[in-house]
């Protein structure tokens, strides 16, 4: 079989599967590596349903289900006709159809042939289809990068959403913008965790301070606690809580930095004696017991002396607090296995820093709790006592009524103007306010009835504060100003 005849035969066999290929209509990739391209992207996992896009809008989900078009000689049809027209050139042969077709057109051409450099053509089809290839890994690589940090956000806030899980509630983010300009960070500078507990809600904040003292507020989260967990007063499942504040710890990426925590107020009570009253300072003296609400073996008291040692009747200070309760936390504190700042009540490292701050005779600070209310009356580096008063913020709190939370301040003056009158004292010019009651209590930036005044507005500490700048700001309350000062405030003091 001479050349030609082979040709001819070879060219014939092609066109007829050509033709078959035509009625049913399958639209092959013949080119192996557009092939595997395009296997990749019609066969890939759905990327939505992996990381769950629902929420992130349809141009997402649209960028990445869009499909990559492939160049059209990369379809059978443009291939088909490069391989004849190679058949055509090599054997000298005509097409079987076009033979059976015009003949009249074939004798005018039929000595000629078709000059085309077929390998330039193929050349060229392949650096087509680098740059085909090239664009199609560009934008691969542009839905794994999208995808990588969708799945991140989305693993931040399932972190988040576990951590609610445990303890069986929900949760509602809230982002309030911040006028605070924002406070830089050298290398220097520590990066702390504090939480503040109080009324059965746990605040963490990520704190950074500058050498000068100036504090960052760089994440906060805040979430409700159980009873099963911390009951009224008591820890009541350490290893829960532990894991809990674990969480929230890897959260806001704080992984070994030191803990300082906070407790409410509320566990707490505070007297001043004069040296000359005590025989012995510990929790032993009589005069000591004497003023303890807690009974004598459930009653553990931290000292302060507040004067200079060289006086003769130097005045000493008494913090009170139930010794099962403390050592509750403290036990908890070992399960979670960080450096541990120390623990402190609220409102004293507060009247310190605000007594520092103004000059007057007397100051008096409260504390605004969900369901009671401490009342500190004191002096700077002087006298300082507190007590409960049984009502908070829970009787008061509405949305709509401005005159119900003016009832709950009515209601405190009254009692502190009873205390002043057994103190043999004035009323102060203020009365200053703290504690996330408040923020239950009067709307941010409320005006507060005459006489009262928040911590907050006092600018004690220079910190900043912009939720909207942070990666993690996730609240149960409507609003955390005031707590986020308390932290501010005593994260700068104590260190």
């Amino acid at each position: 079989m001479d050349k030609k005849k082979f040709g001819s035969k070879f060219l014939h066999i092609f066109e007829k599967l050509e033709y078959l290929y035509k009625i049913s209509n399958r639209k092959l990739n013949a080119n192996y590596l557009s092939k595997r391209v395009d296997s990749l992207f019609s066969r890939r996992v759905k990327i939505e349903e992996l990381i769950n896009l629902e929420g992130y809008g349809k141009a997402t989900k649209a960028f990445i289900n869009r499909k990559i078009n492939l160049p059209k000689w990369a379809t059978v049809d443009s291939f088909s006709k490069a391989v004849r027209l190679l058949i055509k050139n090599k054997f000298g042969v005509t097409t079987a159809i076009e033979t059976h077709g015009s003949q009249s057109s074939k004798k005018n051409k039929s000595d000629s042939k078709i000059e085309i450099n077929f390998k330039d053509k193929l050349i060229n089809l392949f650096v087509e289809l680098k740059q085909s290839v090239g664009k199609a890994r560009s934008s691969l690589l542009e839905k794994k990068s999208l995808a990588s940090s969708a799945k991140n956000s989305i693993l931040r806030t399932f972190s988040f959403q576990t951590i609610f899980k445990r303890i069986g509630l929900s949760s509602h983010s809230v982002i309030k913008r911040q006028n605070e300009p924002s406070i830089k960070l050298a290398k220097n500078s520590l990066i702390i965790g504090v939480i503040l507990y109080s009324d059965h809600l746990l605040t963490l904040a990520r704190i950074g301070i500058t050498p000068n003292k100036k504090v960052a507020i760089r994440g906060v989260v805040e979430v409700p606690i159980p009873g099963q967990i911390i009951g009224d007063n008591l820890v009541e499942d350490s290893n829960e809580l532990a894991d809990i504040i674990l969480d929230l710890f890897n959260l806001l990426n704080l992984n070994n930095s030191p803990l300082l925590v906070v407790l409410s107020s509320s566990f707490f009570n505070i007297h001043t004696f004069s040296s000359s009253e005590l025989k012995i300072i510990s929790n032993t003296d009589y005069k000591v017991q004497s003023k303890s609400p807690y009974l004598p073996a459930d009653t553990f008291v931290e000292f302060l002396r507040m004067s200079p040692k060289v006086h003769k009747d130097n005045l000493i200070r008494a913090v009170y607090s139930r010794k099962h309760t403390i050592e509750s936390w403290t036990n908890m504190l070992e399960t979670v296995n960080v450096p541990i700042i120390g623990l402190t009540p609220a409102s004293p490292v507060v009247f310190d820093i605000l007594t520092a701050k103004i000059s007057e005779r007397i100051t008096i600070l409260i504390d605004i709790d969900i369901k009671s209310t401490t009342v500190l009356i004191g002096s700077k580096s002087s006298s300082l006592d507190s007590f409960k008063l049984p009502y908070g913020a829970s009787l008061y709190m509405s949305d709509s009524t401005y005159e119900l939370s003016q009832n709950y301040f009515t209601r405190v003056f009254s009692s502190i103007k009873l205390a002043i009158e057994e103190y043999d004292e004035q009323m102060p010019t203020n009365i200053y306010v703290m504690g996330h009651g408040l923020d239950y209590l009067v709307k941010e930036g409320g005006p507060l009835p005459k006489k009262f005044r928040r911590v907050s507005d006092m600018g004690l500490v220079d910190y900043s504060y912009s939720p909207a700048n942070m990666d993690i700001h996730e609240l149960h309350s409507k609003s955390v100003v005031s707590t986020v000062d308390t932290l501010a405030n005593i994260a700068s003091s104590c260190l």
